[in-house]
C-alpha cells in the first residue's frame, strides 16, 4: 500500500521551508484516507502491518493499526521498505541541504542524528492522541538503504524484501505500508511485463497465494488494473 496524501502535495511550497523536506507528514486529506483504509480493510483479517520508517508511512500505518485494533507484535517497522533514496527526489528544491549531507548514511541525517528507536518514541508522543494507536512498532529490520540510490537499485531492494515477506510470513495476512515505487515493484514481481502508470494514495496491490490439495499454488495479483487504486498496462 502507498501512504496517504502528503502535506507537500497540499502545500507545494512546504519543502522550501521545512526542516526535514525529505520527510513530509500526511495532509488532513491523507489522515482521512488512512482512517478510511483502516476501516475498509478491517474485515480482511490482517495479522501484521509492516511500515516504512518515513513519517507519512508511520502515520498511515498508525491509523490503520488503530482502526484494526492490532496488538503488540503485529506492527513492524522495516527500513527496507523506505522511500527511494535518490537525492533529487529527497532534496528537491533544497540543494544546499544535499551539499551538507553529501554521501553520509541516511540514518545520520534522517532525524538529526537520532536513531530509529528514539525517533519512533518521539513520533508516538504526538501520534497517539491523534490516531489513538496504543502500541509501538517493533523495530523488525534496521538495515538502512544505501544513500545515494538509483531507481533500479531501489526497485531491486523492494522486490528482494517482498520475497522475504513471502517466505517469513507464509500463510499470514500482511499489509505493507510503503511508497509508490514499492507498490510498482510488487505488481512487477508477479506481472513482470506490466507497466504501472498510477498508484493512488492508499492504493495497494493484493498478492495472493492459496493452497490446493495441501500444496501452495503460485502467487497471483488478485485485482484488475484500477480496482484497488493501482493502474497498469498489461
Amino acid at each position: 500500500m502507498r501512504h496517504g496524501h502528503r502535506q507537500d502535495e497540499e502545500q507545494r511550497s512546504w519543502h522550501e521551508f521545512a526542516e526535514h523536506p525529505w520527510n513530509p507528514p500526511l495532509s488532513a486529506l491523507g489522515r482521512k484516507q488512512a482512517r478510511a483504509a483502516g476501516e475498509k480493510m478491517k474485515a480482511l483479517g490482517i495479522e501484521y502491518i509492516i511500515t516504512s520508517p518515513f513519517l507519512r508511512c508511520l502515520q498511515t500505518s498508525s491509523e490503520i493499526v488503530s482502526a484494526m485494533g492490532l496488538t503488540h507484535g503485529q506492527w513492524l517497522l522495516d527500513w527496507s521498505m523506505a522511500e527511494m533514496c535518490e537525492p533529487r527526489l529527497l532534496f528537491a528544491g533544497r540543494p544546499e541541504l544535499l551539499h551538507s549531507i553529501a554521501d553520509r548514511p541516511i540514518i545520520e541525517w534522517m532525524w538529526d542524528g537520532m536513531d530509529t528507536k528514539a525517533a519512533v518514541e518521539s513520533f508516538l508522543k504526538t501520534e497517539k492522541p491523534i490516531s489513538g494507536v496504543t502500541i509501538s512498532p517493533v523495530l523488525w529490520n534496521l538495515t538502512t538503504p544505501v544513500f545515494p540510490e538509483t531507481m533500479p537499485t531501489a526497485l531491486l531492494r523492494y522486490q528482494g524484501q517482498i520475497l522475504t515477506f513471502m517466505r517469513d510470513f507464509e500463510g499470514r495476512k500482511v499489509l505493507v505500508v510503503s511508497h509508490g515505487e514499492a507498490v510498482r515493484a510488487a505488481v512487477n514481481h508477479i506481472q513482470e511485463d506490466s507497466l504501472v502508470y498510477e498508484v493512488d494514495h492508499t492504493g495497494y496491490a493484493p498478492l495472493l497465494r492459496q493452497k490446493s490439495a495441501g500444496e501452495w499454488q503460485r502467487w497471483k495479483l488478485d485485482a484488475a488494473s484500477g480496482q484497488t487504486g493501482v493502474s497498469w498496462y498489461d
